[in-house]
């Protein structure tokens, strides 16, 4: 079976399950990337061609290409509930996707963005001068 056909049946499902519009248009936007480097890089459009390597390359070349692991953890979870719709529905004879698993966040990408968050936050809750102080002192008085 062609892998957009078996997409077009997934967004239809997601449809009638009411996923909110823009997650649905994530998730199509998402597994079209895939199938596009499927098409492109493999000349796959079947779904029985596909494999657990395929879907690692083009995680791996996302990742490489500067994305973010967030983002490669997106993408991942679009193509886990596709590949499972998929082999619900009996295109597949495996799971796909089982066996793929999320990138953990280094902890200096953590750490350096909670920093920056802290002092954004320490800057909006800092009292622009003494002066209300002495006005809220005076009307607790």
């Amino acid at each position: 079976m062609l892998l957009t056909t078996v997409k077009n049946e997934y967004i239809f499902n997601c449809q009638c399950r009411k996923l909110a519009e823009k997650t649905i248009k994530n998730y199509s936007k998402q597994i079209d990337y895939l199938l596009d480097f499927l098409k492109k890089e493999k000349e796959i459009t079947e779904i029985e061609k596909v494999t657990p390597q395929y879907i690692k390359e083009f995680l791996m070349k996302m990742k490489q290409s500067g994305r973010k692991v967030s983002y490669f953890n997106d993408l991942l979870k679009a193509y886990k509930v596709y590949f499972r719709y998929a082999y619900n529905e009996g295109y597949t004879a495996t799971l796909l996707t089982e066996k793929i698993q999320n990138a953990a966040e280094s902890n200096t990408e953590n750490t350096a963005e909670n920093d920056t968050n802290d002092k954004e936050n320490f800057t909006i809750l800092k009292p622009e001068n003494d002066e209300l102080d002495e006005e809220n002192d005076e009307e607790i008085a």
